[in-house]
């Protein structure tokens, strides 16, 4: 309950951004089920190593697993004997590992992971033990075994809280509860991802003032009387800022801003030897932030640059920083977001990852009720020595409660294109078995030659050689056989950019124009003079011609500022005659621009939010005057990019992946920054791929072996393994695509309903998928 009241208090916190803050600081809380899993795992990791004979690790199992009624029943049918032979001596080492046991969130919110982990020893214990006192037992835990570290000073405050309401549930005396014990240096507020300058002093590092420190936080931790803590408090503050401020080291700064009794704003550093007296732990666990780098500040980024020698979104950086935290032999178990296991830019934490003993992955969905994110559980073992390992993989997609549970070496993912991590469902081990060795020396060879279109164009000829010695059946990088660049970002659409009179994207802009004009005008106090002398906006625009509305708009935008009618706004109208014939336009009007005496609009592929497959008839346009090319080349908050590839014809796709990809043909024009665009350089035509990204196949694939997350980048594109076509295989997929084709124009003309066009297109899909499956060898 308290945990909850955390995340709704946490929301509730306004910032200078205006975002509330659980969503700009990533805290959700954790549901139980993951919690109990997460610290049965570790505990269950932990007394394996330590015991060190599987003999017992069905015992241990029945310690941890069992429900109280299970255990009972099992004690009594097997004699109270878990172990057999040397009981006593066994339950004896289980019960010193549990007391040497150390076990650290570093981001721990407000204490689920601890408090599920304190539970859990507590259980563990009682189990074990002939005789105890739970009160007695949870103070020991308490103190020995469970630390938790976070940020948010509100988050230590709860998390404390809900430590001391464990103990008080297990006081023996209710009419006479004794003072609790103090957690300043159980859960501490700090920064987990900066470490403690190393500097010229290290005043803590002479063994005299460790042992006073730490004599200090174990008195401290059971004083009940208030001159006793205050005592302890002062010795302890003698001890540190006394030698604080030898120097004004960087160093000594950090350690000025921790003050474990004080924890309205948190240390500038985290060090568990400093704050805890411990060097390394023997399980970390926990839930990390959800934050990206788009959240983060500047000197934030600049800070995550100098500790880990990289920035990213901060569960990255906690997986870093956990692994560092552990014993050797130690386990860490996070749940994250898994978009680490095939994204480009999270290859250094999966060669992490991988350079461990992974214990088992386990897919859980989306379990949280307001994070929009897949998540995973990942735990890795820290060992000074790789071995041929086998992990458990759990699949909860379907099921969290009782997932698929599957087996897979740690090399299958080793060997994977990119190091990616996947499933090993029937279905994308016959993939891995089929294309994971030809497409990993594929990528191997040819990704640092045509990741970039600099890159594309620097090794010409080298790909062009390349391109021309393929032959059908050939498996080939589709970024080996096309070219493409990023498209058009004008950094002003409303003065560029047009909507065709005959789409439905004009009924949107004839109803919002009225209310963005009033909005304007109330909140800039806009005159009749700026709306060329009408006090009314709607008579304006009912009276005057659309280029003289245009112009209207521009020019309030210049007097007003660009976002005076919010950002990317577009209001002006055109008729079809104004677009201009690009098959006759010259190569000079191309590329400088064309004559305003003439019609100067074109076509202008902005994406297509409705995720049309196969064609798109774009309904926008931009002016493509002398006078706008000439200013967008040249203007610096513009970017004039892809210019090469603009009026060719090509293939695009929608870069938000749902469910499946969708991909059409690009008819020549010009193109925007998000639609995502190709151009063959080969004798392949490019609906050949505009067919291969329609499939299932290859939506299954990208979502497996190349990008799991919702969005399908140019980059992402380029990986694509191509099988080369026979002339039979692309005369069968040609008929399937002019089908496709003349279903969507007729759709567009209205000579189909949407539904009727929807049927059709299910039948060519069902043909496709099998013609795709076929082409791979996957049936």
């Amino acid at each position: 309950m308290l945990g909850q009241v955390f995340e709704n208090l946490l929301a509730s916190q306004n910032e200078d951004t205006g975002q509330n803050a659980r969503k700009s600081k990533g805290a959700f809380y954790t549901p139980r089920d993951i919690v109990s899993f997460i610290c049965k795992e570790s505990l269950r990791e932990y007394l394996y190593q330590k015991v060190g004979n599987s003999t017992f690790n069905q015992g241990i199992d029945f310690l941890i697993d069992y429900s109280d009624a299970e255990f009972l029943a099992r004690k009594s049918t097997s004699g109270a004997d878990l172990w057999g032979v040397n009981s006593k001596s066994v339950t004896k080492k289980i019960v010193e590992a549990l007391d040497n046991y150390k076990v650290i969130d570093p981001a721990c919110g407000s204490g689920a992971f601890p408090m599920g982990m304190l539970q859990l020893l507590l259980r563990t214990y009682e189990r074990l033990l002939k005789s105890f006192n739970p009160y007695d037992l949870k103070l020991s835990i308490i103190e020995n075994s469970i630390f938790g570290v976070d940020i948010e000073p509100m988050a230590i405050e709860i998390s404390r809280l809900r430590a001391w309401l464990s103990v008080i549930i297990d006081e023996p005396d209710k009419q006479n509860i004794q003072p609790l014990p103090n957690l300043d240096f159980k859960f501490v507020c700090a920064d987990s991802l900066r470490s403690l300058s190393k500097g010229e002093i290290s005043f803590f590092d002479d063994q005299e003032l460790d042992k006073k420190l730490s004599e200090i936080r174990q008195k401290y931790f059971n004083a009940r009387v208030k001159n006793s803590k205050e005592t302890w408090k002062n010795k302890y503050y003698a001890l540190t800022t006394g030698n604080v401020h030898i120097g004004e080291s960087v160093r000594s700064e950090q350690l000025k801003s921790f003050d474990p009794f004080k924890i309205n704003k948190p240390a500038t550093f985290f060090d568990s030897f400093f704050m805890f007296g411990i060097n390394k732990f023997d399980s970390v666990i926990g839930n990390p932030p959800y934050v990206g780098t788009k959240n983060r500040s500047a000197a934030d980024k600049k800070n995550l640059e100098k500790e880990f020698g990289f920035a990213d979104d901060l569960y990255s950086h906690f997986f870093f920083k956990g692994i560092d935290l552990l014993e050797e032999g130690g386990s860490l178990s996070y749940i994250t977001s898994k978009t680490f296991w095939t994204i480009q830019s999270k290859r250094n934490l999966r060669n992490l990852l991988l350079s461990k003993n992974i214990n088992y992955i386990f897919d859980t969905a989306n379990p949280f009720e307001s994070a929009m994110v897949d998540t995973a559980i990942t735990s890795v073992k820290k060992d000074k020595a790789r071995i041929e390992n086998k992990i458990n993989f759990f699949d909860g997609s379907d099921n969290l409660i009782e997932p698929k549970i599957l087996e897979v070496n740690q090399n299958v993912f080793e060997n994977a294109q990119n190091k990616v991590i996947f499933t090993p469902s029937v279905e994308n081990m016959k993939i891995y078995d089929l294309y994971s060795n030809k497409v990993r020396m594929l990528h191997e060879t040819w990704w640092d030659k045509i990741s970039t279109s600099k890159k594309i164009e620097q090794n010409k000829k080298e790909l062009e050689e390349y391109r021309n010695n393929i032959k059908p059946g050939d498996i080939v990088l589709l970024g080996s056989l096309t070219e493409g660049g990023q498209g058009l970002a004008t950094a002003n659409n409303g003065k560029y950019i047009a909507v065709r009179k005959l789409t439905k994207w004009a009924n949107n802009i004839l109803k919002s124009r009225p209310k963005k004009l009033k909005d304007a005008i109330k909140k800039y106090n806009i005159s009749a003079d700026d709306l060329r002398g009408y006090s009314n906006p709607e008579c304006m625009l009912n009276e005057l011609k659309e280029s003289d509305i245009a112009e209207v708009f521009d020019e309030i935008k210049e007097k007003y500022g660009r976002d005076v009618f919010g950002q990317g706004y577009l209001y002006r109208l055109i008729d079809e005659e104004e677009i201009a014939d690009v098959g006759t336009l010259t190569e000079d009007e191309k590329q400088n621009g064309i004559s305003t005496d003439k019609s100067y609009y074109v076509p202008y592929d902005k994406g297509d939010k409705d995720g049309n497959r196969w064609y798109l008839e774009t309904p926008f346009a931009i002016a493509w005057s002398r006078e706008n090319v000439e200013f967008l080349k040249t203007d610096p908050s513009a970017r004039y990019q892809g210019y090469k590839y603009f009026f060719k014809k090509g293939f695009s796709w929608t870069d938000v992946n749902s469910t499946y990809l969708k991909s059409r043909i690009k008819n020549a024009g010009v193109f925007d920054v998000l639609s995502m665009s190709l151009f063959t350089q080969v004798a392949i035509p490019d609906w050949y791929f505009v067919c291969l990204i329609n499939s299932k196949f290859i939506s299954f694939y990208v979502d497996n072996f190349i990008n799991s997350t919702s969005h399908f980048q140019i980059n992402d594109a380029r990986q694509l393994p191509i099988v080369i076509p026979s002339k039979l295989q692309l005369k069968r997929l040609e008929k399937i695509f002019n089908t496709a084709i003349q279903i969507k124009e007729k759709q567009f003309s209205k000579e189909l309903s949407d539904e009727e066009s929807q049927i059709k297109l299910e039948h060519i899909q069902n043909n496709l998928d099998i013609e795709i499956a076929n082409l791979y060898h996957l049936i």
